[in-house]
């Protein structure tokens, strides 16, 4: 005779892992899923105003729960940025995670932190006040990396592009390019000639959102012996300061 089990924490548990059971199936949803809907409801009631609309995306059908439980998860990890260099730096490589409005296939959601431009705007770089900066972005952030060179105090003058050896996803059409904005601050001058280069990068892609090592190199050559700078960094790098949330880990200093 199966033995029944005795009232209190576990037997409540159990009876609640019941319960969402049935729940789940009489909704037509996964148990896995469940649980992230109720994540996205605990998000809501202990923040209405940062993760009431993504609730309401998926009211609205305008998002799956699987896709909102992303969001939610990804807005809160990206309050763990850690803190900033001291030090000011006069070459900037900047790799922003852009945030898309519209969810799609392989979006930066699903892989890393993305963050709002505006937040991206506010960043306080650690700038000389003569400095070169290369800006990422794709072809549907431009206007917004536009912005944020802005106000980071940099002018734009002119641009690289990657083109890749397939092409990805995309709004209106497949991506195959991504574009290096070059922006200056204060007074500095172009490279000499023979420490210049073609605009154009042809290098095949490799992992989501890995840009070519070969920019490294590059900017290197163009500027040798600079105090250089990477933002939103995966990796470390020889005779670079590297910040980001990927290589520092969590648990820092929020900068937002």
């Amino acid at each position: 005779m199966q033995r029944r089990p005795e009232k209190g924490a576990d037997s409540a548990q159990l009876n609640g892992e019941k319960t969402r059971d049935i729940i789940s199936k009489f909704a037509g949803i996964s148990h896995d899923t469940l649980t992230k809907a109720e994540r996205i409801v605990e998000a809501v009631e202990r923040e209405p105003e940062t993760f009431k609309p993504i609730l309401e995306r998926v009211d609205n059908n305008k998002t799956s729960i699987n896709y909102a439980y992303k969001m939610v998860k990804r807005i809160e990890e990206s309050r763990n940025f850690p803190k900033l260099p001291e030090e000011e730096f006069n070459v900037i490589y900047a790799d922003p995670p852009w945030q898309y409005e519209l969810a799609f296939a392989g979006s930066p959601d699903a892989h890393y932190v993305t963050l709002p431009t505006e937040k991206i705007a506010n960043l306080q770089v650690p700038s000389s006040r003569n400095a070169i900066l290369f800006l990422w972005t794709t072809n549907p952030m431009l206007e917004d990396a536009l912005t944020v060179m802005k106000a980071w105090g940099f002018e734009y003058k002119t641009n690289m592009v990657w083109v890749k050896d397939r092409p990805a996803t995309g709004y209106y059409v497949f991506g195959q390019h991504e574009l290096l904005l070059i922006g200056l601050k204060g007074i500095w001058h172009p490279p000499p000639e023979q420490n210049r280069f073609s605009s154009v990068i042809n290098v095949p892609k490799t992992n989501h959102s890995k840009k070519p090592e070969v920019v490294y190199e590059i900017i290197e050559k163009m500027y040798p012996n600079q105090k250089y700078l990477e933002l939103f960094a995966r990796q470390k790098r020889e005779k670079w300061t590297s910040w980001g949330l990927e290589i520092e880990g969590k648990n820092q200093a929020n900068i937002f």
